[in-house]
């Protein structure tokens, strides 16, 4: 049997020393990478925001939902009975004011105890005033799972990427990224970016 002696001691310490310091190496490292990351977290890229997705309303074509806001074209009686049963208690209209469709809707509104926020966007591109009146809508106390709804679904998704860039906090290109992806047409771009820096300023 090898003797133990002064040097083969010395050894021994050695190899934990130096297992004990790249352990600590190790959780330092790990430590700094989850700080790296949080900071990182800030960017467009990994912003921790809750999606958007394709959904289904009823006999409604495509729709988008995002949290408890289901943005899309213009909803038959049918899916706003559907809405209704699945907990929606508003429904915000972009479409121009006195649209034929509108006196339906709101009628049916009614019958359903659904409140009904018809904006009425006569500008062929919404001004100050259209764009307030909707952020005011979607911030609306107690306004509960929301529609809104345009001809197309693409004025929408629109409004809808400067709430989320002004209101949630997204970065704007993300925002605009995930409208792009849900409808929102390319010649509505320099007006959300226009409308979030009017209203963070």
């Amino acid at each position: 049997m090898a003797p133990i002696g002064p040097s083969t001691g010395t050894i021994a310490f050695t190899d934990s020393y130096q297992m004990k310091f790249r352990s600590q190496l190790f959780m330092f490292a790990l430590g700094f990478l989850a700080a790296g990351c949080a900071i990182l977290g800030d960017d467009e890229d990994d912003y921790p925001i809750t999606e958007i997705v394709a959904g289904e309303l009823g006999d409604m074509g495509s729709i988008s939902v995002c949290g408890d806001v289901l943005l899309g074209e213009i909803p038959s009686v049918h899916a706003l009975d559907v809405a209704n049963r699945r907990g929606i208690r508003t429904l915000i209209s972009l479409l121009p004011s006195e649209a034929p469709q509108d006196q339906v809707i709101a009628a049916e509104c009614r019958r359903l105890g659904i409140a009904f926020v018809p904006i009425g966007i006569d500008n062929e591109v919404p001004d100050d005033r259209d764009v307030d009146r909707v952020m005011e809508a979607l911030n609306m106390e107690g306004r509960g799972s929301v529609l809104m709804y345009c001809e197309t679904g693409s004025r929408a998704m629109m409004f809808f990427a400067i709430y989320r860039a002004v209101h949630d906090g997204v970065p704007v290109e993300s925002a605009l990224e995930a409208a792009r992806r849900g409808g929102m047409t390319p010649g509505q771009t320099e007006l959300v970016r226009e409308q979030v820096a009017r209203l963070l300023a």
